[in-house]
C-alpha cells in the first residue's frame, strides 16, 4: 500500500511540474493584422468633381489674324507756332484733313504659354473726306509688335487683352491754299500705346472669329513742314477678326497627366 501511495505521489508531481513548465513558457507570437485600406477621399458635393487642365492648344503654336473694321481718327496730326514766343499756336487737327475709313491687316503671333502671345501687326487704312473738303482723303499704315493674354483655355469662347507699340506712317491729300491743287503732306508717327480687347469664338478648333475694339495713342515725329511740332493723336477702331491656327489642324496635344489621390474625369476638347 505504501508502494503505491508512493508511486501515484510521485506521478502526480511530475504531472504537477510539467504543467508549471507549461504555463511558464511565452505565449506563442500572434502576426499583426494587415493594414486596412485607405477610405476613399470624399468628394464635396458643393465643390464638384475635379478635372484636369484642358490641353494645351497654344504653346508653340503660329496663330495668322485678319481682321478689318472701321478707323476713326481724332487729335492732332501737327502743331503749328508752338514754339514762337507769343503763344499763339495752331492745332493741325486730323478731322481736318481725313474722316472715318476703313482698316484691313493681318496679325501673326506665336504662343508662349498657354495664355500668352507674342504679336507683329500690320495695318492698312484708307480714311475719307471730312466735312467741308471734298478733294481730302488719307492713307496710313501701322506696324506694331507688343503681347496678348487669353484669359480662357480649351473653350469654344477666348476672351483677350492686348498691348503693343509702334509705327505709324500717314499720308493726306489736301488742297494747296495758295494754289488750290491737291498735294500729299506726309508724317511719321510712333504709336506710344495700342490697346484692343476682344473675343473670338471658335467653331471649329482651328479656326475663331469675333469682335474687337482697339485704340491707339501716339505722336508724330516727322512732318511735311518746319514749323510743324509733334501732336497727340488717337485712331480707334471697331472691327471683327478672323484667327486661323494651322497647327491645331495637324497636330493633336497631348492632355497633361492625371491628378494622383482623385477622381478625376477625362479630358474634353472640342
Amino acid at each position: 500500500m505504501r508502494l503505491g501511495h508512493g508511486l501515484a505521489f510521485a506521478a502526480f508531481a511530475c504531472v504537477s511540474l510539467g504543467a508549471r513548465a507549461v504555463l511558464a513558457q511565452d505565449p506563442p507570437a500572434v502576426p499583426p493584422p494587415p493594414p486596412s485600406p485607405a477610405p476613399p477621399e470624399e468628394i464635396d458635393p458643393e465643390a464638384g468633381i475635379p478635372r484636369p487642365f484642358q490641353p494645351d492648344w497654344r504653346t508653340g503654336h503660329f496663330l495668322i489674324s485678319g481682321r478689318f473694321g472701321l478707323l476713326a481718327p481724332s487729335g492732332n496730326a501737327a502743331v503749328v507756332g508752338a514754339d514762337q514766343e507769343d503763344g499763339d499756336e495752331q492745332d493741325v487737327q486730323i478731322t481736318t484733313l481725313a474722316s472715318t475709313g476703313m482698316v484691313f491687316g493681318g496679325t501673326l503671333g506665336y504662343g508662349v504659354s498657354r495664355h500668352g502671345v507674342i504679336e507683329a501687326t500690320v495695318d492698312y487704312g484708307r480714311l475719307g473726306s471730312p466735312l467741308g473738303c471734298n478733294v481730302c482723303s488719307g492713307t496710313q499704315v501701322a506696324i506694331a509688335v507688343g503681347a496678348s493674354y487669353h484669359m480662357a483655355q480649351g473653350i469654344a469662347l477666348d476672351p483677350w487683352v492686348s498691348y503693343s507699340g509702334g509705327v505709324r506712317l500717314s499720308s493726306y491729300q489736301v488742297p494747296n491754299l495758295v494754289t488750290n491743287q491737291v498735294q500729299t503732306q506726309k508724317f511719321r508717327g510712333i504709336d506710344i500705346a495700342r490697346l484692343a480687347l476682344g473675343a473670338d469664338f471658335y467653331p471649329m478648333p482651328f479656326v475663331g472669329l469675333g469682335p474687337y475694339l482697339e485704340a491707339d495713342f501716339g505722336t508724330n515725329v516727322k512732318f511735311p513742314f518746319n514749323e510743324y511740332t509733334g501732336g497727340v493723336y488717337a485712331m480707334f477702331t471697331l472691327g471683327i477678326r478672323v484667327t486661323l491656327d494651322p497647327m491645331r489642324a495637324s497636330v493633336r496635344a497631348t492632355p497633361p497627366p492625371a491628378r494622383t489621390g482623385s477622381t478625376v474625369l477625362p479630358a474634353v476638347s472640342f
